[in-house]
C-alpha cells in the first residue's frame, strides 16, 4: 500500500476517469439512501453497489476489501438480531438454549445489506479516486483548503495507520518479538505495538501541521496547483443527477410517513 495514495488502485476504468466531486456527491447519496428507503430496497441497492465496483474494473482487490471490511460486522448484526430479537416467536433453528427466529432475520438482514452497500460504495470511491485529486477538485469547486485537507486526512488515516503498524511490527520482530503462533502470543504482541503506534501518529500529525505552516497553508492569497483535475460534460451531468437524487430523498421520507411507500 502506498501511504500517500491510500487505498487507491491504478486503473483506467470509467470510474477512474470521473472527476472526484460528482463521485463524492453520489457516494454521500449512496450511503444515506439505503437508510431512507424501505428495507426491501436495501438488497437492490446492495447489488447495484457491488456491480458498480465490478464494472469500474476494480476486480478482485475490491471484492477482497469488501469481504474483509464487512464480514465481521454483518455477521454480528445477523447473529445478534437472529438469535436475540426481542419478542420473536417464529423459531427457524434451535442451537442449545438459543433460537434463530424469522423476525430477527427479517430485521437484521436489511440492516446488514445497508451496511455492506455503504461499505461497497465507499470502497469503490476510495479505490478509484486519488486523494490529492480529490483535494484539488474540492478547492476548485470553492471548498475551503482547510476543509479539503480535513477530507484528505480522513481518507488517508486508515492507510497511514496500517502502514505505520506494519513498519512497527517488522521492527519489533527484528528485535525478537514473537508475533506468530498461539493466540496468547499474538495478543501479547499487541501491547508493544500500541505504544509506538499512538506516539508515532501524534508525531506524524505534528510534523504535517508544521509542514503546512511552512508552506503558508493558512494564507488567503490565490493558490496554484501542481495537478489539474478536469471536469467534463459527463461529470457535470452526474452532479446534476446527484442533486436530483438528493432532492428526491425528502419525498421518499414523506411517502413512507404517509404510508405510500412501503
Amino acid at each position: 500500500m502506498r501511504e500517500g495514495l491510500g487505498f487507491y488502485v491504478d486503473g483506467s476504468g470509467w470510474l477512474h476517469r470521473r472527476n472526484p466531486v460528482p463521485k463524492l456527491l453520489l457516494l454521500i447519496w449512496g450511503v444515506v439512501a439505503p437508510f431512507v428507503f424501505p428495507p426491501a430496497y436495501a438488497f437492490g441497492l446492495l447489488v447495484l453497489a457491488i456491480l458498480l465496483g465490478l464494472l469500474a474494473e476494480l476486480g478482485r482487490p475490491f471484492l477482497r476489501a469488501l469481504f474483509i471490511a464487512s464480514a465481521l460486522l454483518t455477521t454480528s448484526i445477523i447473529v445478534i438480531n437472529g438469535f436475540f430479537f426481542p419478542g420473536a416467536r417464529d423459531v427457524l433453528l434451535a442451537v442449545g438454549p438459543f433460537h434463530l427466529t424469522r423476525e430477527g432475520l427479517e430485521f437484521g438482514l436489511p440492516i446488514a445489506a445497508r451496511v455492506v452497500s455503504a461499505i461497497a460504495l465507499t470502497l469503490a470511491f476510495v479505490m478509484s479516486t486519488r486523494p490529492d485529486d480529490l483535494m484539488e477538485a474540492l478547492i476548485d469547486r470553492g471548498a475551503s483548503p482547510r476543509f479539503a485537507f480535513v477530507v484528505l486526512s480522513a481518507i488517508q488515516t486508515i492507510p497511514r495507520m496500517l502502514d505505520k503498524a506494519s513498519r512497527i511490527l517488522d521492527a519489533q520482530r527484528s528485535r525478537g518479538l514473537a508475533t506468530e503462533g498461539r493466540f496468547a502470543a499474538r495478543a501479547r504482541a499487541i501491547v508493544p505495538l500500541l505504544g509506538p503506534l499512538v506516539i508515532g501518529s501524534l508525531i506524524d500529525v505534528r510534523e504535517r501541521s508544521l509542514a503546512l505552516e511552512a508552506r503558508a497553508f493558512g494564507s488567503s492569497h490565490q493558490r496554484t496547483a501542481y495537478r489539474e483535475v478536469p471536469i467534463g460534460d459527463v461529470d457535470r451531468r452526474l452532479i446534476a443527477i446527484g442533486m436530483l437524487l438528493f432532492a428526491a430523498l425528502p419525498l421518499v421520507i414523506a411517502g413512507r410517513l404517509a404510508g405510500l411507500i412501503r
